[in-house]
């Protein structure tokens, strides 16, 4: 089963009333650019995690980074139980809410990432958002590594990109919508089973 159930997606992305134009746009100019792709294929996991981050989800998707006032995206987020570090980490109310695993384009395969990206999510109390990406590709887990949505990031339409924004964004991470519209699909999908 996808992680939404298509019609309640459709609903909120129906619903968005940020202008995503100017920032979709903002978006090509960086992830659509080929002599940046060109750059990111090549480089590695440690020369760019921190660009990546501030790119795609501080310039991008509404985060504000740690040292800022207000921060809501910190990088190397050790977990509450061990020494060990996500890459970076979503907080809300200062509650650790999603986990940030990055590698460089030679992990072409993100299932395999995705039990390190998980063992760090186990070991945050409050956290429900998991993203593992290479740079190239992201993939959004709710909850579990079930289900979840893979994003071309350097090949998204306008649609895919009001796709990444409903999962993604500060905006919508801070309200819980990705966890909302998974429970509102699951709930649809419970209803069409009892009418067949």
């Amino acid at each position: 089963m996808p992680l939404f159930q298509i019609q309640v997606e459709r609903q909120y992305l129906a619903s968005i009333t940020t202008n995503l134009t100017p920032i979709y746009e903002k978006y090509l100019h960086f992830f659509g650019n080929p002599a940046i792709q060109a750059n990111i294929l090549e480089i590695n996991e440690e020369q760019f995690q921190g660009e990546f981050t501030r790119a795609l989800f501080v310039d991008i998707l509404g985060y504000t980074a740690k040292p800022q006032p207000d921060f809501n995206l910190i990088r190397e987020k050790k977990n509450e139980t061990d020494s060990k570090s996500a890459d970076a980490a979503i907080l809300i109310n200062n509650l650790t809410v999603g986990v940030i695993e990055l590698k460089d384009h030679k992990t072409q395969d993100l299932k395999k990432i995705e039990s390190q990206a998980f063992g760090y999510k186990n070991n945050h109390k409050n956290c429900r958002y998991v993203v593992t990406s290479n740079f190239e590709k992201l993939r959004f887990y709710i909850e579990n590594a079930v289900d979840f949505i893979d994003f071309d990031l350097f090949h998204l339409t306008f649609e895919d990109f009001k796709r990444l924004w409903l999962c993604l964004s500060y905006e919508s991470i801070a309200k819980d919508l990705p966890l909302e519209i998974k429970k509102q699909s699951l709930s649809s999908e419970d209803v069409i089973t009892k009418q067949l």
